[in-house]
């Protein structure tokens, strides 16, 4: 039963994120940020109408991608112990008080803020 759920779940979110995610955005010259992560707090802010749930669940997978990179970065680099990541409702509540706190920032600024901060 769970696995016929999960084939429609998964071509509505395929469907909707080509909506949500904006292509590249070009922090610097030296690299470039793709996904959820260069959605401007504004927007990361104001969700198309109904769709707040999967725009957080994005907005969490894109965060634990980047936080496990930088883990992954500062352990090859120190050998350092890589940090538990915080939970999903947590990492929302960080990007929504940033964002709110810093509307024309990005939920990349936000990612790195909360790299630093636990």
């Amino acid at each position: 039963m769970q696995i016929k759920l999960l084939k429609p779940l998964a071509i509505t979110l395929a469907l909707s994120s080509a909506t949500l995610i904006p292509q590249t955005s070009q922090a610097e010259t030296k690299f470039a940020i793709s996904g959820i992560g260069a959605s401007s707090c504004g927007k990361f802010m104001k969700p198309p109408k109904g769709q707040k749930e999967f725009s957080d669940a994005l907005t969490v997978t894109w965060l634990q991608g980047y936080l496990s990179g930088t883990n992954t970065q500062r352990y090859i680099e120190s050998q350092k112990a890589m940090k538990v990541q915080p939970d999903s409702e947590s990492m929302t509540a960080f990007v929504e008080k940033f964002c709110r706190d810093n509307p024309l920032k990005t939920v990349y600024d936000a990612a790195i803020l909360l790299d630093l901060s636990y």
